[in-house]
C-alpha cells in the first residue's frame, strides 16, 4: 500500500520503524533526523500504540526534545509510566501465580511477559506488558486449575483462545469451574473425557478479581510435533524475592517466540522487535 507521497510507507510509519531500529542497535541514533513539519505526530502515537511499542519509542524520542512537540513527548512519556506500573503489577502476579502453583508441586514456565522483559530488555518498563502466559505439564492440569480457582481466579471461557476446542471444554467445564482435581481420577469415562481435553485443547483463559488475564497452556502450540523439545528438562530457573520463575531455555525460547510471531502473523511490531532483542540479550550473556 502507498503512504502519503506516493513511498510504500508513510512517513510516521518510517519513524517509527527508524525509532525500533535504533531501539536494536543505539549507535546510530545519534545520527537519525526527525522531519518534525512533515509527520503527523497523532498518528505516529497512534501506531506506536497499536503496535505496542510506546515504552520504545517515549526513551527514544526524549532523547529528541528540540525536535519532537513537546505535546508528544509528555502523551508517550505518560503512557510509558501507566504501562511500567501496570508491568510491575504484572510480575508481582507472575510471582504470586509461580509460588501458588510450584506450592502444588506443579512445575511452571512462564512464557513472554514481565519474565521475558527482564531477561531480554534488562528492564520491565521497556516492554508493553499483556496477557500473563503460563506454561504447566499436561499431567498436572487439573490441579494447576484447581488451585487457581481455589485462590479466587475465574474461567473466562469467551476469551478462552482455543474455541475450535469448545465442545471438548464443555465435556468438563463443571468439572473446571469447581476446580476440580480429578481429572487423573478412576471414573474412565472421566478421564477419557479429559484425556480428550488435554488432547485438543492448549489454553485456558482466567481472569482475577484484582484483575490480569492468565492463559494457562499445558503446550506450546496445538501442534506438538512443530516444536519437538522437552522443554521441561531444558528449562531455566529465575529467581526474584524468594520465589523461583521457569523460563524457557534460551534456544526453545527462540523458536518459541518466532513461532507465536508466526502464528498471529507478525501483526504486531511489539512481536517482531522481540526476536532481536532476544537474541542480542541471549548473546551478551554468552547464551
Amino acid at each position: 500500500m502507498l503512504g502519503r507521497g506516493g513511498g510504500l510507507l508513510d512517513a510516521e510509519m518510517q519513524l517509527l520503524l527508524g525509532v525500533l531500529a535504533a531501539a536494536l542497535d543505539p549507535f546510530p541514533r545519534s545520527e537519525m533526523s526527525v522531519c518534525a513539519d512533515s509527520l503527523d505526530w497523532e498518528r505516529f502515537e497512534l501506531l506506536a500504540s497499536g503496535h505496542r511499542v510506546v515504552p520504545l519509542a517515549s526513551e527514544y524520542l526524549s532523547e529528541h526534545a528540540g525536535v519532537v512537540p513537546r505535546e508528544t513527548a509528555s502523551s508517550l512519556a505518560e503512557k510509558a509510566l501507566d504501562l511500567a506500573r501496570l508491568s510491575l503489577a504484572r510480575a508481582g502476579q507472575m510471582l504470586r501465580l509461580a509460588e501458588l502453583l510450584e506450592a502444588e508441586n506443579v512445575p511452571t514456565i512462564m512464557l513472554k511477559g514481565p519474565a521475558f522483559a527482564l531477561v531480554a530488555y534488562g528492564d520491565l518498563g521497556l516492554r508493553e506488558p499483556g496477557d500473563l502466559d503460563v506454561l504447566v505439564p499436561s499431567e498436572r492440569l487439573d490441579t494447576a486449575i484447581a488451585s487457581m480457582i481455589d485462590s479466587g481466579y475465574a474461567l473466562d471461557m469467551r476469551n478462552t483462545t482455543d474455541a475450535r476446542c469448545y465442545a471438548a471444554y464443555r465435556q468438563v467445564v463443571d468439572d473446571v469451574r469447581l476446580g476440580s482435581r480429578c481429572g487423573r481420577g478412576k471414573d474412565p469415562e472421566l478421564r477419557a473425557r479429559w484425556e480428550s481435553f488435554r488432547r485438543l485443547g492448549k489454553a485456558l483463559t482466567f481472569v482475577h478479581p484484582d484483575g490480569g488475564i492468565v492463559d494457562l497452556h499445558w503446550r506450546l502450540f496445538r501442534n506438538e510435533q512443530f516444536m519437538d523439545v522437552d522443554v521441561w528438562a531444558e528449562r531455566s530457573v529465575l529467581s526474584g524475592k524468594g520465589t523461583k520463575v521457569g523460563v524457557l531455555a534460551p534456544q526453545t525460547e527462540l523458536l518459541y517466540i518466532a513461532g507465536h510471531g508466526a502464528r498471529h502473523s507478525w501483526a504486531l511490531l511489539k512481536w517482531l522487535v522481540g526476536l532481536p532483542i532476544q537474541m542480542r540479550s541471549r548473546g551478551a550473556a554468552g547464551g
